[in-house]
C-alpha cells in the first residue's frame, strides 16, 4: 500500500510539471499569435490583403508547431524548417548550413522569419521571376569563446530593388524581432542588384546547451 502511494504521489507531481509545462507553452504561442495578428494591420492594405497576408504568417507558425509536437518540443532542425510543406518556393532556395538542432521558441522565430523572406522575394524580389535566384547559407563562428551562428540571404537575377517607403510586420521582424529574441543582431541591404539580409545571434541563443 505503502509503494502504491508513493507511485500515485510521482505519477501526480509529473502531471503537474506536465501541466505548467503546456500553459507556459500556450501562452508563449498565443503572444506569438496575438504579435502576428495584430501587426499585420499594416496602413494602406485592403482588409482581402491584410487577411491573406495573416493567414500565410499563421500557417507558417502552425507548420512548426506540428513539427515541434512531433519532437516533443525539444527541438528542431533548422534544415527542416526550409522544405517545401513549410516555406514557399523552397525549391528555389540554394541552401548551404549544418542541421542546427533549434530549442522552441527559436524554431518558431525562424520559421517566420524565413517564411516573411521568402513571401517578400516571390512578392517583389528575386522569385517574382523565372531566372531569379536566391542563395540560403548559414555557418558557426567558432573563432572566440562564444561560438557565433551567422544567417546570410542574397537574392539575385530579379527585379531592381527600391527601399520600402512603409515598414510592416516584414520590416519590423527581420530588423528587430527575429535579432532580439535571439540576442543578436540584424543588418537588411536594399541593393539595386537584389535584397540581402544578415543575421548574427549568439549560439548559445539558439540551442539547448
Amino acid at each position: 500500500l505503502s509503494d502504491e502511494v508513493a507511485s500515485r504521489k510521482s505519477a501526480e507531481e509529473r502531471l503537474k510539471v506536465l501541466i505548467h509545462e503546456l500553459n507556459h507553452r500556450v501562452r508563449n504561442v498565443m503572444a506569438v499569435t496575438q504579435a502576428v495578428v495584430r501587426l499585420s494591420f499594416t496602413p494602406g492594405l485592403s482588409l482581402s490583403e491584410i487577411q491573406k497576408t495573416c493567414e500565410g504568417r499563421l500557417q507558417a507558425l502552425a507548420k512548426a508547431m506540428s513539427i515541434l509536437t512531433a519532437s516533443d518540443w525539444k527541438s528542431v532542425g533548422l534544415r527542416s524548417l526550409i522544405s517545401d510543406d513549410i516555406l514557399p518556393f523552397a525549391g528555389r532556395i540554394e541552401m548551404e548550413g549544418p542541421d542546427i538542432a533549434l530549442r522552441a521558441r527559436t524554431a518558431q522565430t525562424f520559421s517566420l522569419l524565413l517564411y516573411e523572406l521568402a513571401t517578400n522575394a516571390a512578392k517583389h524580389g528575386a522569385l517574382s521571376v523565372p531566372e531569379g535566384r536566391v542563395t540560403l547559407q548559414w555557418w558557426i563562428d567558432n573563432l572566440g569563446g562564444d561560438p557565433l551562428f551567422h544567417l546570410h540571404w542574397k537574392e539575385s537575377g530579379g527585379p531592381v530593388v527600391d527601399t520600402p517607403t512603409r515598414r510592416g510586420f516584414g520590416e519590423l521582424l527581420v530588423r528587430r524581432i527575429a535579432p532580439r529574441d535571439m540576442a543578436g543582431k540584424s543588418e537588411v541591404r536594399y541593393a539595386p542588384e537584389g535584397f540581402e539580409y544578415q543575421l548574427q545571434a549568439p549560439l548559445r541563443e539558439l540551442i539547448d546547451t
